[in-house]
């Protein structure tokens, strides 16, 4: 005699793992690691595959460190860089002895824009800290002065809440004084540790800015579709990598592992926001320059892997999963610059564009846009993005030319970009692989 069941119960059951199902893809979804399916944009499906293998990641963990092996080095191991750089004619090693401009306080736009006073700021310290690492002893005294100077004389103290661009405020000071003073503070100690007495100045004034500058994205859920343009996680923003990267310069200065892993789940966030076309959401709705912030969040990304590097942490072989790789928000990059079609539906939503509103013309900037370049290029010689772009000026009669490859092919050609003010140093002094 046939098994017989109830149908209330059959009911509850279909309910209960309909429920279960549900669950599973909420919580897969909440935590970031559902694999997207790659796109190749048009690449041959020879290429595509080759491309694919070459980018699977190392790991998909999250190295967090409990404790800093190399505590004092932020963005390079200035030792070894000062012997490769040696003769090469990458660095300017003059001798550079005028302090910093010091600020009284921050003042960025409401709208669109950062506080432009401070580019003369973030430029005096990567002036610095080039110096410093082609082996001016005295560049090095002259950043350890300067941030004295810095936290005795500076009235900064926190963004403002009531008035301006509270956002840009946050962005201002975490990029353009904080990130390159410790960039620069590291090399300055590796060569010339800095007297307990200065440093007792020092160290609790950055702390305390720091935290009082951090950007609060990273606790503010996701966007709502719709105008936004995106469902991803606030904290994917390029806002919140430029404040991973400030709390990950400092917790690499001073030995702190708990700051330096922000920079480590500031790499997993952004990555897993990614599209299957390699496209960042976030950055690529931003109208004409769709493809400028997707240029530069890459840059400051790559900021993250090489202060991770000095620690001896992998991030530029980690990926949230098998596909959400940086090579595929590279490669996306390169794919637009040759054919602006592919960004125009994401560019169309027209957010926070920038001085130009035609979101058809594409504006990528330069400096920072590729401040990537050299680190990319150094760190992965043999794959095929590389390789690419090798053969866009090597082989110029055989690729794609427009208005956009032009910023894109100066760079190579260079080998990467010693301006901008992403990446906090000057990228191809501290990254570059020369012959």
């Amino acid at each position: 005699m046939g098994r017989t069941y109830s149908a209330v119960a059959y009911t509850y059951l279909k309910r209960g793992v309909y429920y279960f199902l549900v669950a599973a893809l909420i919580t897969v979804g909440l935590s970031g690691c559902q694999t997207i399916t790659p796109k190749s944009n048009g690449l041959a499906e020879n290429e595509f595959t080759e491309f694919l293998k070459a980018s699977t990641p190392s790991s998909t963990d999250k190295p967090l460190i409990d404790k800093l092996p190399r505590p004092g080095k932020v963005s390079v191991n200035a030792t070894s860089r000062i012997n490769y750089v040696d003769g090469k004619n990458i660095c300017v090693s003059q001798d550079f002895d005028r302090p910093v401009t010091v600020l009284a306080d921050v003042s960025a736009p409401e709208g669109y824009g950062l506080d432009d006073r401070f580019n003369t700021v973030s430029d005096q310290f990567k002036r610095l800290s080039e110096r410093c690492l082609a082996g001016s002893q005295i560049s090095c005294r002259t950043i350890q002065i300067s941030s004295i100077k810095w936290a005795k004389e500076s009235k900064l103290e926190k963004p403002r809440s009531t008035e301006g661009g509270v956002w840009n405020d946050t962005l201002t000071i975490n990029m353009r004084l904080l990130s390159p003073m410790l960039a620069a503070l590291g090399v300055a100690e590796e060569f010339s540790p800095m007297p307990e007495d200065e440093r007792s100045i020092v160290i609790p004034w950055l702390v305390k800015i720091t935290d009082n500058f951090e950007h609060g994205m990273r606790h503010e859920g996701s966007y709502g579709g719709g105008t936004a343009g995106t469902t991803a996680r606030r904290a994917a923003h390029n806002h919140a990598v430029q404040s991973s990267n400030a709390q990950m310069s400092l917790g690499s200065f001073i030995g702190e592992s708990e700051r330096f892993n922000v920079g480590i789940n500031q790499w997993f966030i952004t990555l897993a926001s990614m599209r299957g076309d390699g496209s960042l959401p976030i950055e690529t709705r931003r109208g004409a320059r769709a493809l400028f912030y997707q240029g530069r969040t890459i840059t400051a990304l790559s900021s993250l892997a090489e202060k991770a590097k000095v620690q001896g942490v992998d991030l530029w072989n980690t990926a949230p999963n098998e596909t959400q790789t940086i090579h595929l928000a590279v490669k996306f990059l390169i794919d637009a610059i040759e054919n602006p079609n592919l960004v125009l539906r994401y560019a169309s939503t027209n957010h926070a564009p920038g001085p130009s509103k035609n979101y058809k013309r594409q504006d990528i900037g330069t400096g920072s846009t590729f401040g990537w370049v050299a680190l990319y290029m150094a760190r992965f010689p043999d794959h095929p993005n590389t390789r690419r772009m090798q053969n866009r000026v090597g082989y110029p009669q055989t690729v794609t030319h427009n208005y956009l490859t032009l910023s894109l092919d100066q760079q190579i050609q260079k080998n990467g970009t010693g301006s901008g003010d992403w990446n906090f140093v000057n990228g191809r002094c501290f990254y570059a692989k020369v012959d």
